[in-house]
């Protein structure tokens, strides 16, 4: 029981990015509860799952929208225990909008700050900094191994009077890198006006994804064997571009794309809203098409200080995405005590008091908790999901099965 608790502990915590201590004492609660309930094990779920659905639908009516700056804040703040780091959540959210994407990253030097990115940005990139303008760019959704395959579509844009080309792939074999370094020698070395080639990887992870994306945004067309377009008939029309793009050594940025990705939002949304998984990859789909994405960076003394602030900003973010999506409700503990006068007795109104009653505990008692305490819909929502289902299994359940670890000398 111990281990299924843990386990949709840390689901509830994904699913609302927070919330997994209030998880544990509102499913602790209810498990209380229901045993001590007269009731068939049956009845006593169905109870449960009838009051939740009532709980489900006051803390809906309860709700409180978040729009402005300082209500954002307000979220954030309490979230992350910090005014100053609250703030920065909060201008995170008003630059990058609803559907944009905020990061939370380490970094080697103390302190917090924020970065943002105009353009969709990948984490691969070169060995030294370049800034391409107006390139042509050339995709190819496998490794280039002969620099014989794409000498037609370089003839082409030096005919075009462009000296730029930016190669899209999954790696560079046999006489690529040996050609493009000698390119790199002639002009630095020997000053000739010459083709200057560039190669960036694809990511790993989601590979598929980011190509699509690239192809969107610079509206160029994929070569490979999905789609029966190859290097060596490339021609212009089928390069994207874009008015910039940025490359350093760690990540390569398209900055205003001359592709239409509207079409493309629109199914994503689509797909998202009759998704019951990966909603969050819908979103960094979204931000990155949008080219919305703010990263904070983190430093600290020690790892344990910089793991504890990573995790607490992590979930002031989650908290304040999800007041934005569905509102705000008194928190604290106070939303469930007030929703829990209302239903019948039983095991819900009796377990919905624990949150608030265990911060009372916590605080010493008579512990005032203010009216601008808010706590998101959505994690509270999750959390009365999760613990409800979870205790109802629990109580119908007559038996499980443990592990008992015996010393040696107790055999």
């Amino acid at each position: 029981a111990i281990n299924a608790l843990k386990q949709q502990a840390a689901r509830t915590n994904m699913q609302a990015g927070d919330a997994s201590t209030t998880f544990i004492t509102l499913s602790q609660a209810i498990i209380h509860e229901g045993i001590k309930s007269k009731k068939h094990p049956l009845e006593k779920r169905d109870e449960i799952t009838r009051d939740c659905n009532v709980v489900l639908g006051e803390l809906i009516k309860k709700a409180k929208p978040v729009i402005t700056f300082e209500e954002i804040k307000n979220i954030a703040t309490i979230a992350v225990e910090d005014e100053e780091i609250g703030h920065l959540i909060a201008e995170a959210n008003e630059k990058v909008g609803k559907e944009g994407k905020i990061d939370v990253q380490e970094s080697e030097v103390n302190g917090i700050r924020v970065e943002y990115t105009n353009g969709l940005e990948i984490d691969k990139g070169y060995i030294a900094e370049f800034m391409l303008n107006n390139p042509h760019i050339l995709i190819v959704d496998s490794k280039l191994s002969n620099i014989k395959d794409i000498l037609p579509i370089l003839q082409k844009i030096a005919d075009s009077g462009k000296n730029e080309v930016l190669l899209l792939c999954d790696g560079l074999d046999g006489n690529m890198l040996p050609t493009i370094a000698l390119n790199k020698r002639a002009k630095y070395m020997e000053g000739k006006p010459v083709m200057e080639i560039f190669a960036v990887k694809f990511p790993a992870v989601r590979k598929p994804e980011f190509i699509e994306d690239i192809a969107l945004i610079t509206k160029g067309k994929v070569m490979g064997m999905a789609t029966g377009l190859f290097p060596d008939k490339a021609t212009l029309d089928d390069l994207g571009t874009c008015e910039k793009v940025v490359i350093t050594s760690k990540k390569t940025t398209f900055i205003g794309g001359k592709g239409d990705v509207e079409e493309k939002i629109t199914t994503l949304r689509n797909l998202k809203d009759t998704s019951e998984i990966n909603k969050d990859a819908y979103d960094d789909r979204i931000a990155r098409l949008k080219g919305q994405v703010a990263v904070i960076k983190v430093g600290a003394a020690s790892g344990v200080d910089l793991g504890y602030l990573k995790d607490k900003i992590e979930d002031a973010i989650y908290a304040t995405k999800g007041a934005i999506q569905e509102g705000a409700v008194r928190g604290g503990g106070v939303a469930l005590k007030m929703i829990a006068q209302d239903l019948p007795d039983g095991i819900l109104k009796e377990a919905l008091q624990a949150p608030y009653n265990q911060i009372q505990e916590n605080a010493g008692g008579n512990f005032k908790i203010e009216d601008n305490v808010f706590d998101s819909v959505k994690s509270t929502r999750i959390v009365v999901e999760n613990s409800a289902s979870f205790a109802g299994s629990l109580l119908t359940t007559s038996a499980s099965i443990a592990t008992v670890r015996i010393k040696p000398d107790q055999k």
